[in-house]
């Protein structure tokens, strides 16, 4: 699955059970993926655009240039 924002868009998006995706951002979007179990995303962003990859298990699979934030939280479960 390919997901596209562009312009001032805003996208939350949640990527669990061995699923994969694939996020492009450009111009001034934001996008939030939140990653669980076994998920795995590759992340493009462009221009002003911004992507925060959230890594709620410790086993997930991220192909993104060293921009894109990658922020960890395991305490979804508590």
């Amino acid at each position: 699955v390919t997901f596209r924002y562009n312009g001032h868009s805003y996208g939350n998006i949640h990527i669990r059970d061995n699923s994969s995706a694939k996020v492009i951002a450009r111009n001034l979007s934001f996008v939030i993926v939140h990653l669980y179990e076994n998920a795995s995303v590759t992340a493009e962003q462009y221009d002003n655009a911004k992507i925060v990859l959230v890594k709620h298990s410790t086993n997930v699979h991220i192909a993104a240039p060293s921009n894109i934030k990658v922020r960890e939280e395991y305490n979804y479960l508590k």
